[in-house]
């Protein structure tokens, strides 16, 4: 497009009359080339957003080589293996050193942003993200078309800097290059990719200098082909070996100097000294619209795996403010039917409703929205992240949004579950006990309905059993959530649940008050076992 026509006429006699004659200025076909290349990515990442990331990391090299082929063999558009020149020079190293920087910070704005930190959530635990009402495939896709995007402005860029294109220079080679710079400095973060990009291109000119045969001294160095993507090869396994998660890691880094700061003045001052004024505990309020007046049904529900019935027309209810205990013996469906009701499986028949609503066929992310959280068997933190940002991936929810401002909800949780010593704590570094503490109140940051909690003692010592004991009572008192709560420890759910409903092989065999539920046979026999139990009354009639 801003190639003077004259010069297509010569170059490229076969192109279309509305191209051949088509003569813009950089702006112009900047923004038409990058309108188009975002529509391209828009509609091929439709289908890409919603797989693994392991195939699409493979379809996007598969894409590699059919546009290198298509450019290649699609003489009368591209030129084939021929170059094309004579574009005009109208990108500088300034003119390039500011959309740099440009790019850069709104990659960094878009980092900080609600939907950046939706992303990151969606990047460590896609299942845990989708529980806390984010649309992963959404998201992945407005992420991948912006990517393209600021690919296309490079491209126009590099093109009119080099006044040149040769279709092999955004081969293979190109593509390896690109993504040892991410890896080396990080793919997690903004300055990861800038660390990446600068150590690298320090490397790529060292090597490139020692391959053309350099006389260092007296030494003359002998031309070695191919130095440049050997050495690519070692420096990536060197800093792989040396440090997984790049240089620079998980946090950017101005994040790890602010960090610092605050744990020193915390180890000075105390937790609440780096808070705002404004989240002091005494301001802090916790708001809601919902209508905690409501009943979760589940009405005949099964599932089947092939020829296997997890679960076989399962009835139960759960009232707001109730806390329900689901018991059973290992395999007989407990997580499944969690699953089920979140969204995370899809049922195979019977119907789930809150209230009116009848959800048995939303993705997760919307019943999470409509109020139904959870949490998961193996704790799925966002490792990487802060504890306050684990919770702020919960208090931003569009249903959240509207009522209260994320970060004040986020605080306040924070007060409430006895977690603002660690609030700038990357998760993982956190205990046992607090991490399970932190996944329940990520998911109350929610402002859910019913909450579905999976084995939340499992692993815990008697003290950190209390702890939650007393932390599942408040989410009743508090804040009237419905709680359908799995776990082993009988003596936990006998003393906690207001009634409670056993599974066994799919089916329910047994529901009433904890005391009624001790005594029948048929929940006796199921975790027993009906040999030892005869075994065990024919001793007593001895």
């Amino acid at each position: 497009m801003t190639l003077d026509p004259v010069i297509k006429a010569k170059i490229l006699p076969n192109l279309p009359a509305w191209l051949g004659q088509a003569h813009f200025g950089f702006w112009p076909g900047l923004l038409i080339t990058v309108a188009a290349v975002g529509l391209f990515a828009f509609l091929i990442g439709i289908p890409i957003c919603r797989m693994k990331e392991a195939p699409v990391g493979i379809l996007t090299l598969c894409f590699l080589v059919m546009i290198y082929t298509v450019s290649v063999v699609w003489t009368d558009i591209t030129r084939g293996v021929q170059p094309i020149d004579e574009i005009p020079h109208y990108v500088g190293l300034w003119t390039a050193l500011f959309f740099a920087i440009a790019a850069i910070l709104i990659a960094r704005f878009f980092k900080d942003s609600i939907i950046g930190l939706r992303l990151g959530a969606s990047f460590e635990e896609k299942l845990a993200a989708q529980s806390l009402g984010v649309n992963v495939p959404n998201l992945r896709l407005v992420a991948w078309t912006l990517s393209a995007m600021f690919m296309a402005v490079a491209g126009v860029l590099l093109a009119h800097h080099l006044t040149l294109v040769i279709h092999s220079q955004f081969y293979l080679p190109y593509a390896f290059t690109m993504l040892a710079m991410l890896i080396v400095g990080g793919a997690a973060t903004v300055s990861g990719a800038v660390v990446g990009a600068s150590f690298m291109t320090i490397v790529i000119e060292i090597l490139r200098w020692l391959g053309e045969g350099p006389q260092i001294g007296p030494i003359d160095m002998p031309e070695v082909i191919g130095m440049t993507m050997f050495g690519l090869g070692v420096a990536l396994i060197i800093v792989m070996f040396w440090r997984r998660e790049g240089i620079v890691g998980y946090s950017e880094i101005d994040e790890h100097f602010i960090r610092w700061r605050r744990f020193r003045k915390i180890k000075k001052e105390g937790p609440r000294s780096v808070l705002p004024s404004k989240f002091q505990p005494a301001k802090l309020v916790l708001k809601s619209d919902r209508n905690y007046q409501t009943v979760l049904k589940v009405e005949e529900v099964a599932k089947n795996f092939g020829g296997l019935k997890a679960l076989d027309r399962v009835n139960l209810e759960l009232a707001s403010g109730e806390i329900l205990g689901l018991i059973g013996p290992n395999g007989s469906g407990k997580t499944t039917l969690i699953n089920v009701i979140t969204g995370a499986l899809y049922l195979s028949g019977g119907k789930i409703r809150v209230s009116d609503t009848d959800i048995s066929l939303w993705p997760p992310h919307k019943i999470a929205c409509l109020g139904v959280g959870r949490t998961f068997q193996a704790i799925k933190i966002f490792a990487n992240m802060t504890v306050l940002q684990n919770i702020m991936a919960g208090a931003v929810c569009p249903s959240i949004i509207c009522i209260q401002d994320p970060e004040e909800r986020a605080f306040k949780l924070l007060y409430d579950f006895g977690l603002e010593e660690y609030a700038y704590q990357a998760a993982s570094e956190l205990p046992y006990g607090p991490q399970r503490t932190l996944e329940i109140a990520r998911a109350v940051a929610l402002d859910p309905l019913f909450l579905m909690l999976d084995e939340p003692a499992a692993g815990m010592i008697q003290q950190e059993t209390d702890e939650l004991v007393g932390v599942l009572k408040k989410l009743r008192t508090d804040y009237g959530i419905g709680l359908l709560v799995v776990d082993h420890d009988l003596p936990m759910i006998m003393g906690l649940c207001d009634r409670v409903v056993v599974l066994n092989e799919g089916k329910i065999i047994a529901t009433g008050l904890p005391e009624a539920v001790q005594l029948n046979p048929a929940v006796i026999e199921a975790y027993i076992g009906k040999r030892q139990l005869d075994g065990k009354d024919a001793k007593r009639s001895e």
